[in-house]
């Protein structure tokens, strides 16, 4: 890992490699079954003998589509965050919090002290996740949020102690 002059590691902060579970798939998951299965009902090949050819795209494009779309709205997000929690290590500096890749210790990404803006959520054994940035509502005025908070550092040991010294890192910027 690259530090910039003068620029020295405070912690490394703990997770664990745990699947990264949120409360808010205890929505996302139902709603988008449920979407998923509706799709597929109004979308149901017609069996008369004009349409025909509809059946054939629908087995062999649209319903695979769907049915794809469909895991990876639900099964797909948590295996996404899961990857990303198992590949990356989390580093506050006296300048920024580095995202640094455990294999080869490359920076993916980083975000200055100066400017932040953190939040965090505890789950009921002390740990949680780190949200970097602003935090995305899970229901917006058009329905379900489908994106999911960029900047997350999941499955963070007492991450009540890691939040705050961040904030502290934070200050003494300031």
């Amino acid at each position: 890992m690259v530090l910039n002059d003068g620029e020295k590691v405070i912690k490394k902060i703990g997770h664990s490699d745990n699947i990264p579970f949120r409360l808010e798939d205890l929505v996302t998951v139902p709603f988008f079954t449920a979407w998923c299965y509706l799709v597929l009902l109004i979308l149901e090949p017609y069996t008369s003998e004009n349409i025909r050819d509809y059946g054939n795209i629908y087995n062999y494009f649209l319903f695979p589509f769907l049915v794809l779309t469909g895991i990876y709205l639900t099964i797909g997000r948590v295996f996404k965050r899961w990857v990303n929690t198992k590949n990356v290590d989390f580093f506050i500096t006296n300048q920024r919090i580095v995202f640094c890749n455990r294999v080869n210790r490359n920076i993916i990404k980083s975000f200055d002290l100066y400017d932040l803006q953190i939040s965090f959520r505890e789950k009921l054994n002390n740990n949680g996740f780190i949200i970097i940035g602003k935090e995305e509502p899970l229901f917006r005025k058009k329905g379900v949020n489908l994106l999911e908070d960029k900047n997350v550092m999941y499955n963070v040991y007492n991450v009540r102690k890691e939040y705050e010294t961040i904030v502290e890192a934070k200050n003494a910027i300031n």
